[in-house]
């Protein structure tokens, strides 16, 4: 379960300045439709799981959830506190950040998505 790949590569877009931080701006960006992949922590709250899903289905949006804890996906990114959720605004870097996704997904490790029937 190594998920340094993805981190690089989610750590890569931060320095491009093409992820929105944190659970509240990654849903109005995606309300906006300036988001094109959310990425959640593992250990997201349900609630916060629930609202995000709602908002990615009913704007088409693609969805995620990273193998690792919210204090791993911010140390990745440069932040102090866990962040529960985040939103890539560049389509190439999420194309990358699924291709290391799937590389993940492909050697066994824990690469979750969630369905619409968890809404």
């Amino acid at each position: 379960m190594d998920h340094t790949d993805v981190l690089k590569s989610i750590g890569l877009a931060a320095r491009a300045r093409k992820v929105v931080f944190g659970s509240a701006l990654t849903l109005e960006s995606v309300s906006l439709k300036k988001t094109v992949l959310v990425l959640m922590a593992k250990d997201a709250s349900e609630n916060t799981k629930k609202r995000v899903l709602r908002c990615c289905v009913e704007n088409n949006t693609e969805h995620q959830a990273l193998g690792c804890d919210g204090g791993t996906l911010a140390h990745a990114l440069g932040k102090n506190k866990p962040l529960a959720v985040i939103g890539i605004t560049d389509e190439n870097l999420s194309v990358l950040i699924k291709r290391k996704l799937g590389d993940i997904n492909d050697n066994n490790a824990s690469l979750m998505t969630f369905s619409e029937s968890e809404v």
